[in-house]
């Protein structure tokens, strides 16, 4: 019994590291695309409260923020960001924010797809 207070008080302690931020930090805030070919006609907005993501064409879909979780490490901070979807299923979308350059960030899942803040591209 006492191991399940000791897993407790670590993930209680690890838990405290990340905050739940109930808002998009100005950083990441507008919209951001990239120059990748396949994405080119894709993109991500961030707004206080919500985010559009471009699907292509003249299509979108859009999440409410449900919050996230913040860390820095080595010059980058992760963020894991919570949102309402379609049909009101929870997301999860960590991705990565570098400040270096005016800014830019990736998917954790797509390292190689780098986004900018769409004035950047002009």
């Amino acid at each position: 019994m006492s191991w399940i207070l000791g897993v407790l008080l670590l993930v209680g302690t690890v838990s405290c590291g990340r905050r739940f931020i109930k808002e998009i930090p100005p950083e990441l805030l507008g919209r951001w695309t990239t120059t990748v070919r396949n994405y080119a006609d894709r993109y991500m907005e961030f707004r206080a409260e919500e985010i559009e993501f471009g699907t292509g064409g003249a299509t979108s879909t859009t999440g409410e923020l449900r919050g996230l979780r913040r860390s820095e490490q080595d010059g980058e901070i992760t963020f894991e960001i919570h949102y309402f979807g379609e049909e009101n299923l929870e997301y999860t979308m960590p991705l990565v924010y570098s400040p270096a350059e005016g800014g830019s960030l990736y998917l954790t899942n797509m390292p190689e797809v780098i986004w900018r803040r769409a004035d950047r591209h002009r």
